[in-house]
């Protein structure tokens, strides 16, 4: 349990990178095709086929990406499709609609409607989800790991309500 809560403070860390949402997921979308072997109208097919599915259930940063991408879909996919770089066909995709690369993952130090931690606060929940003691009978390690969870979410919290202070000054 604890290597889990690790994993998920040390992931904030990261700087987000340049396109992230675009890149993150084309390649989903790219894994869950078919196409290899096929001529580039049905790896073109596959690829337009695969983006609609994926955007049919996508929420968050991710739904907004679909937003754009929809629109332009095909300028998207095509050279994916001829074989192009994942990087290469979102910036290709962003220099048509630059929204389609403004949009980062929260990372550390973000604020969220509530002024905390917004990284912070979506770690938590997907963590405590695992973790928290009505799920694994009352155990005393599931309740100190829960404890340990609140702890690192309660400092992320305080860290940005110190950087909000800091530059309300």
């Amino acid at each position: 349990l604890k290597s889990g809560v690790h994993r998920c403070v040390l992931r904030l860390d990261q700087e987000p990178e340049e396109c992230a949402v675009c890149r993150g997921v084309v390649s989903k979308i790219l894994g869950s095709t078919d196409a290899q072997g096929k001529s580039s109208d049905d790896r073109l097919t596959a690829i337009e086929a695969a983006l609609d599915l994926y955007c049919a259930v996508a929420e968050g940063k991710e739904a907004k990406f679909c937003y754009s991408a929809t629109a332009m879909k095909r300028e998207l996919c095509k050279p994916l499709a001829n074989g192009v770089t994942i990087e290469k066909a979102c910036d290709r995709a962003a220099k048509k609609d630059p929204t389609l690369c403004e949009l980062k993952y929260e990372k550390e130090g973000d604020e969220d409607s509530t002024g905390g931690d917004a990284a912070a606060r979506r770690a938590f929940l997907r963590i405590s989800v695992l973790i928290h003691p009505d799920k694994h009978s009352n155990s005393d390690d599931a309740t100190n790991a829960f404890r340990m969870l609140n702890k690192a979410r309660k400092f992320f919290d305080d860290q940005a309500a110190k950087k909000r202070r800091e530059r309300e000054q």
